[in-house]
């Protein structure tokens, strides 16, 4: 028989575990050829182009745009047209990941693979899914009784996501006359929600009366916004926070700014020289500029300040590597390419990663001050606020920045954070000499 070619959600670096699709560029019944882009994979930081190896006809496509699947599971099968389909099923009802077993884990994480009309343990067939109704008696434990929910009506070749169909079988939603609004007449977990409602079945997924007045949009989590969510989410829970305040003067360091921009020359931003500061602290008091890793703290020799950079869909966090060893007119030409590069998803891994600190500058929004989640292994963040104008004891205005510095308490004690800001707020204060 002709050969049929699995293509699988691919691994770019040790620390990726899945991957979301973000777009395909070849149809079903598409003849791909070597180096064609198919399909553009996105990270928890980066989206990549992925070149097909070789050409071959596209067969299947198991997931859909937002779709996450795990590294290694089959996402795409490519085979010659005289490969009959039934064929071609069996091989994705067959299919097992390198690392993993065939099943829930292999397909968008949370589901199963949509065009896995079976299981491993048998044919295609042994599950129906387009015609006629479906038993629910094989959804689990957690399935709605035979005598309370309807059985769920799938037209045959019906195209859904897996939540989707999740959705449906749960409620015993009839899709026999309804159209989905996706590519293709593709159902959404939207409309099996819109279809259960007309249908006087369960509203929306959580089993929650729907607001009449108020309509809603489900929106999948990027990759990257799902590693946020993963990262951020796990390091509330293991680790212990403290958060140390001050303000600091910057009446001296925007004076500054202000003789170099009637000079006509480059003018660094504040957040520049917030990362200079920062560095040349760290040099002052290591003890900050560590990791804590398996119950080891790593001190590091150099300031990598890693900048959180905003970007549609959450946030980057750009490293300036030695900043304490650059002018901060290099440190702002650094970040301009930096920043612009993360926004056009440009960004190299090592560019991003191995940060030995933090910094999030909200200023720029008019927030006053804010506690930030620290970054693991970073044992520190440093939150900078606006810039505001407050009245001293003898009666004269200056501009201030509040600072909060968030520590984790495994590796930093509070003397130790607040000698950091100390140092912090001397270099600030004095700008002539970052």
């Amino acid at each position: 028989m002709s050969e049929i070619t699995a293509f699988t959600m691919p691994k770019w670096g040790i620390e990726m575990e899945e991957g979301v699709i973000r777009e395909w560029h070849a149809e079903v019944g598409q003849t791909v050829n070597k180096g064609d882009i198919l399909v553009v994979i996105e990270t928890d930081k980066i989206a990549n182009e992925v070149e097909l190896e070789y050409s071959g006809l596209l067969r299947r496509r198991i997931g859909e745009d937002g779709d996450v699947f795990k590294v290694g599971a089959l996402i795409a099968v490519f085979a010659p047209e005289d490969v009959p389909d039934g064929a071609v099923d069996a091989f994705v009802a067959d299919f097992k990941a390198a690392d993993a077993g065939f099943g829930v884990d292999d397909g968008p994480a949370g589901d199963a693979p949509e065009a896995a009309a079976g299981t491993a343990d048998g044919p295609a067939e042994a599950h129906p899914v387009g015609g006629y109704a479906l038993d629910l008696d094989g959804l689990g434990e957690g399935a709605p009784a035979k005598t309370d929910t309807p059985q769920a009506v799938l037209p045959a070749g019906i195209s859904m996501s897996p939540k989707a169909k999740e959705l449906a079988l749960a409620l015993g939603v009839d899709l026999t006359d309804v159209t989905g609004s996706g590519r293709n007449g593709r159902f959404s977990l939207q409309d099996v929600e819109q279809a259960a409602k007309a249908q006087g079945l369960a509203a929306n997924a959580d089993g929650d009366a729907a607001d009449e007045e108020n309509s809603f949009e489900t929106i999948k989590l990027s990759g990257m916004r799902r590693a946020i969510a993963k990262r951020l989410s796990e390091a509330n829970r293991t680790i212990p926070h403290f958060y140390l305040r001050r303000t600091v003067g910057l009446d001296a360091l925007l004076a500054r700014r202000q003789t170099l921009k009637d000079a006509g020359g480059t003018v660094p931003s504040i957040n520049d020289y917030l990362i200079k500061a920062c560095a040349v602290a760290l040099q002052q008091v290591p003890d900050v500029n560590v990791h804590f890793v398996d119950d080891t703290i790593r001190r590091f020799a150099h300031a990598d300040i890693a900048v959180a950079v905003a970007v549609p869909g959450g946030l980057v966090t750009p490293v300036v590597r030695r900043a304490e060893a650059k002018p901060v007119a290099e440190i702002a030409a650094a970040m301009q390419d930096l920043a612009g590069r993360a926004r056009a998803e440009k960004l190299a891994p090592h560019e991003f990663q191995g940060g030995t600190f933090s910094l999030s500058n909200l200023g720029m929004y008019g927030v006053t001050s804010f506690d930030a989640v620290i970054n693991p292994p970073m044992g520190a963040i440093l939150a900078a606020g606006s810039i505001e104008r407050v009245a001293r004891e003898d009666g004269r205005f200056e501009s201030v920045m509040a600072l909060t510095l968030s520590c984790d308490h495994r590796a930093i004690d509070g003397a130790l954070g607040g000698r950091f800001l100390a140092a912090l707020a001397a270099a600030l204060e004095a700008p002539e000499t970052l």
